[in-house]
């Protein structure tokens, strides 16, 4: 049941941060490729931290919820992959305007 929980909420979050991804690009359009990398770069690394991390937890919760008897093992794996894939939306949101944050900040400096 982990492994499916995982691989759900990854896949969720994998599209989620896709589509964050394509949106970043067209805010990144007018910056040159200097100022805009990275802006990227830091995009990429942090949704790549943030989909593994809040999979693996998911996880790691569905898990603690099934051996402590509360839900069974469906309720909690469909509870912990829609509420994982939520907040991992809102991270990717944030890391979204910190990337853009970051590729303004170094068109500023230069």
């Amino acid at each position: 049941m982990a492994i499916i929980v995982f691989l759900i909420t990854s896949a969720v979050q994998l599209l989620l941060a896709g589509f964050g991804f394509f949106i970043l690009l067209l805010v990144l359009n007018g910056y040159s490729e200097r100022f805009a990398t990275p802006g990227i770069i830091s995009y990429l690394v942090i949704s790549l931290i943030i989909v593994v991390g809040l999979a693996w937890f998911a996880a790691f919760i569905a898990r603690k919820i099934v051996s402590r008897k509360r839900l069974g093992s469906l309720a909690a794996g469909s509870l912990s992959t829609i509420g994982f894939s939520m907040l991992g939306g809102i991270f990717l949101v944030a890391t979204l305007f910190l990337s853009v944050g970051i590729a303004e900040l170094f068109r500023r400096i230069n």
